[in-house]
């Protein structure tokens, strides 16, 4: 598979979901970006009568490059921080944002792959009563068909899976075991 393919195939997966924005001229390697928006809220007899709200944002970022160095993943996630962090706002209600950045590559240095497995960014915002951001960081590398990422991104990481390895046949599990 080619890193253009897998990219087509990640952009139609989150489309349901996501609304998407392809970058066209990027001097980097950012080639679209995605975001996500959930609100719920719970009603007490009447919609006056308002429980709890809760909101839920994901700002994924994807990347394409031949090569993932240390360097150039250090640079990506910088300007993920950068561009992300102004979106979140903790208000009453928020719940979680979630920023990803995924690295779509040929092949990866395992300096930065290792950097990607050890991102542990993570806030709360008032003791968590105004909810949390988590940075996911996923490298994707065609050349050994291998997915890396951080434990924030064990989702993504599952689906860029799915889409390398279509073929597989994926765990279920389950809580209850049914007799």
């Amino acid at each position: 598979m080619e890193r253009r393919d897998l990219l087509e195939k990640a952009i139609q997966g989150y489309a349901p979901y996501y609304d998407i924005e392809r970058v066209e001229d990027d001097p980097g390697s950012l080639v679209a970006t995605a975001a996500y928006h959930e609100h719920g809220s719970g009603y007490l007899l009447s919609k006056k009568a308002v429980l709890y709200t809760a909101d839920k944002h994901e700002y994924v970022w994807l990347f394409s490059l031949p090569r993932l160095t240390q360097e150039l993943y250090q640079r990506c996630l910088d300007r993920v921080l950068a561009e992300g962090m102004p979106k979140i706002d903790p208000k009453p209600g928020h719940m979680s944002t979630n920023l990803v950045a995924v690295f779509l590559c040929d092949e990866a240095e395992e300096g930065a792959l290792t950097a990607a497995a050890k991102c542990r960014i993570r806030k709360s915002f008032q003791f968590s009563l105004r909810g949390w951001m988590e940075v996911q960081t996923v490298v994707a590398e065609l050349g050994r068909s291998a997915v890396t990422g951080n434990t924030f991104a064990r989702d993504t990481a599952n689906f860029l899976k799915s889409l390398l390895h279509p073929q597989m046949e994926r765990k279920k599990t389950h809580f209850f075991k049914i007799k």
